[in-house]
C-alpha cells in the first residue's frame, strides 16, 4: 500500500530521537512512519486548547500537525509523557502575554480613521 501523507520531523523531534536509545526509538519511528497511512490512528487524541494531535508509544507521546489539503504529517515534538506537555506547550507567566482589544484601544482606532462621531 502507498503511503498517502508525507511525514516530516521538525529539527527538535530529530533531536530527541537521537538522544533515546534504540529500544526505546524504534517503537516511536515505526508509529510515526505510520502516520503517512493512517495520520489518525486508533487511540490518537485531538490537543485542546492547540492545533495538533498526539498518540502514545508506551510512556512517550509524539505530538504532530496534519494537512489534508497537502496531504502532510508534521512532527513537531516527542518526548517522555512527563516532560512533553510542559517543555512543548510552556505558559507565560504573569498577564504579560494578554493583549485585549480593549475600549481604549478600540476608541483610538475609530479616531484615527477619523469615525470618532460613532462613539458619541
Amino acid at each position: 500500500m502507498m503511503p498517502k501523507y508525507t511525514v516530516f520531523l521538525s529539527k527538535r523531534a530529530e533531536k530527541e530521537l537521537d538522544n533515546l536509545s534504540d529500544l526505546v526509538a524504534n517503537p516511536i519511528l515505526s508509529a510515526i512512519a505510520n502516520l503517512a497511512y493512517e495520520p489518525r490512528p486508533k487511540g490518537c487524541k485531538k490537543l485542546r486548547g492547540r492545533d495538533g494531535y498526539r498518540i502514545r508509544i508506551g510512556n512517550y507521546r509524539v505530538i504532530y500537525i496534519i494537512s489534508d489539503r497537502q496531504l502532510i504529517v508534521e512532527v513537531i515534538a516527542l518526548g517522555h509523557r512527563k516532560d512533553i506537555y510542559n517543555l512543548f506547550f510552556k505558559k507565560p507567566k504573569g498577564r504579560n502575554h494578554i493583549r485585549p482589544f480593549g475600549f481604549s484601544c478600540l476608541c483610538l482606532l475609530l479616531l484615527r480613521f477619523g469615525l470618532g462621531e460613532t462613539l458619541s
